[in-house]
């Protein structure tokens, strides 16, 4: 059987528009794919600096408790109503931290040392809310202060860890992870 020319062009234009279909279709998919996955990126970027400015609050609510509570101290203000009040911030800023250590501990890979600043850090924020209940000063009357010092530092590693990008942990380090952070063994050693 014999081609004309007419029959051949016409094979080779649905060549033509079979490849350029195909081409398109994949071009399609893979544009969507990179695109659903730089959108999946950013909202994870945005949660995390999220994350990084509630950290920033709750240090700062840290801060505005403690300075309102030593004045009062001082001044021989505090009475149970007071407490109680204060208290209820501290605890709710506690919660606060809380939380953001398990969203680290579920979404970041940590190296030991990851693991033992968020323990510490979560033992030297209990210090406000154990020192209101006590009813006890914090006595960080100097920058130079070694439990201020240490809290501060320990606060600008959380700040780093934070803003860190990386793959996120398996499950079963992430549950590590959270239980090494919570471990009651950080209480001495934060300072």
């Amino acid at each position: 059987m014999v081609i004309n020319d007419l029959e051949l062009e016409l094979i080779k234009g649905v060549i033509s528009l079979v490849v350029t279909l195909i081409t398109l279709l994949l071009g399609w998919i893979v544009g969507n794919k990179i695109a659903y996955n730089m959108s999946i990126n950013q909202k994870h970027r945005e949660i995390e600096l999220d994350q990084l400015n509630q950290f920033f609050q709750l240090y700062g609510e840290f801060f505005s408790i403690w300075k309102l509570y030593n004045y009062l101290f001082d001044n021989k203000l505090v009475n149970n109503d007071i407490c109680i009040e204060l208290l209820k911030r501290a605890s709710d800023a506690e919660a606060g931290i809380e939380a953001i250590l398990l969203k680290i501990a579920s979404d970041k890979k940590l190296s030991d040392e990851d693991t033992k600043t968020l323990g510490c850090f979560r033992q030297s924020y209990q210090l406000l809310r154990e020192s209101i209940r006590d009813k006890k000063r914090i006595n960080w009357n100097s920058s130079n202060h070694e439990q201020y010092k240490s809290f501060k530092t320990l606060s600008c590693k959380v700040a780093h860890i934070l803003s860190e990008n990386d793959k996120g942990p398996t499950e079963k380090e992430t549950i590590d992870n959270f239980c090494e952070i919570t471990n009651n063994k950080w209480e001495r050693k934060w300072y």
